[in-house]
């Protein structure tokens, strides 16, 4: 197992589902219809991800929870930001160093695009809906164990997919050597209780400092079913 940064440098942000949320987009009928008076977050919030997800009629599918975008947007934006303000600085010490004029940046200073790794493709539709909301200046990393997820490689978008187990320890650190670090990691795998130790023990050493890794459907680690700590009395 690899060594742990230190929390203080970088967040961990867990997501569970809830039963009053919607995981699609057309069922959003319903919350619309005469009675329904709970108002979420997502929908008071500017929000440009909810925004393109119910927006998004057409290509590969995005299935996700609705109060999602909301903490998606929450923890996400502080690391497009502070990545659009590197690659500015950093694009301004080049110019300076090449004028011949003094600069206080470290002369290692990299512009690059902002690097996501999703674990989890699935039908590929959220690789749409990050670069919507990521920009042009950004990176897209995904892992599948599913061999057909291999469509969605698209190397001169910028956009990599890796085939393989979260489960396969040399795997995860074969990607993460080759194309890391990452700013943003997202665990929306198979959502099994191992699978996300694995995951973050393997990928938690290749988030930058200020960069997040976000666990989707924490909710797994008290199901029986997906190996948590309450199968030995029947949760």
């Amino acid at each position: 197992m690899s060594s742990w940064p230190p929390l203080a440098w970088r967040s961990v942000a867990y997501l569970t589902s809830s039963a009053h949320s919607n995981k699609y987009g057309e069922t959003m009928a319903a919350q619309n219809a005469p009675g329904y008076e709970c108002t979420p977050p997502w929908a008071t919030r500017p929000n440009r991800l909810a925004a393109w997800f119910l927006e998004h009629n057409s290509g590969p599918q995005a299935l996700k929870w609705m109060h999602y975008f909301d903490a998606y947007h929450r923890h996400f934006e502080p690391v497009k930001n502070a990545r659009a303000r590197a690659n500015a600085e950093a694009q301004a010490s080049a110019e300076a160093k090449a004028n011949g004029a003094p600069t206080e940046r470290p002369t290692d200073s990299v512009q690059r695009p902002l690097r996501m790794l999703e674990v989890g493709v699935n039908a590929g539709g959220s690789i749409g809906m990050w670069r919507d909301y990521f920009g042009d200046d950004f990176e897209y990393h995904g892992i599948d164990i599913n061999p057909e997820c291999a469509r969605f490689h698209k190397p001169h978008a910028n956009e990599h997919l890796h085939i393989g187990s979260q489960l396969n320890r040399t795997f995860l650190r074969e990607v993460v050597a080759a194309y890391g670090p990452f700013d943003i990691v997202l665990d929306d795998g198979g959502h099994h209780v191992d699978m996300q130790v694995v995951t973050f023990e393997e990928v938690w050493p290749a988030v930058v400092p200020g960069g997040v890794f976000m666990v989707e459907d924490s909710f797994s680690s008290y199901t029986r079913k997906f190996g948590g700590y309450r199968q030995s009395r029947g949760g």
